[in-house]
């Protein structure tokens, strides 16, 4: 094993990017989920309208309205957490690599 330590600014640098990743993440997966509810829910309507009444059809296209005014990123918390320490990061990382082995 080379035994490297990594420096202060290689380990911001890696916390920053890994934080990055997630948000972008969580962001491609909110948009996703967004746009098959709202698919999901077009097919349905159409099956739907035709056996219900004028009453659940407006109270359906007021939840689609309500979807719709949502914007992905609203659906799940994807704003940055609260930053922690280095010595926060490192005893994590301690404590996995000691739970793995």
């Amino acid at each position: 094993m080379l035994n490297l330590e990594p420096s202060d600014d290689q380990l911001t640098i890696a916390s920053e990017q890994f934080a990055a990743h997630r948000r972008d993440t969580n962001s491609w997966a909110t948009k996703r989920y967004h746009t098959e509810i709202s698919h999901q829910l077009e097919a349905a309507s159409l099956d739907y309208f035709q056996r219900k009444g004028d009453d659940w059809n407006d109270g359906y296209r007021t939840a689609q309205l309500e979807l719709m005014r949502i914007f992905p990123d609203e659906l799940i918390d994807t704003g940055p957490e609260i930053a922690r320490t280095k010595g926060q990061i490192l005893r994590s990382m301690i404590r996995r690599n000691r739970q793995s082995q």
